[in-house]
């Protein structure tokens, strides 16, 4: 009875390190690649980087039209980015480089 009762104390223990370790709302995702570029759209990696600088969207409405820009101007004028963030809202998007 007593090794049952550890079992679960330790099982109740992780679970609730893991609940503080990752609060709600706070998940993580994988990013789409489009041509060898990852792709972040109205988000951020949450690995550490850097902004190289900010490229054009275009003037295209449709999301994916504007996200198949970004990423030829990102290869285009910046060939060494790891990936593209994109403000949808203010159709711009930046070239980005991981630490």
């Amino acid at each position: 009875m007593k090794k049952v009762f550890l079992t679960i104390t330790a099982a109740l223990s992780l679970c609730m390190l893991t609940l503080m370790a990752n609060p709600a709302g706070d998940h993580c995702g994988k990013p789409q690649q489009v041509d060898g570029i990852n792709v972040y759209i109205m988000s951020e990696p949450v690995d550490a980087y850097y902004k190289l600088g900010q490229v054009g969207s275009g003037t295209n409405t449709k999301l994916s039209e504007m996200i198949k820009q970004v990423v030829k101007n990102v290869k285009k004028q910046y060939p060494d980015a790891d990936g593209a963030m994109l403000d949808a809202e203010k159709s711009l998007g930046y070239a980005i480089k991981f630490k």
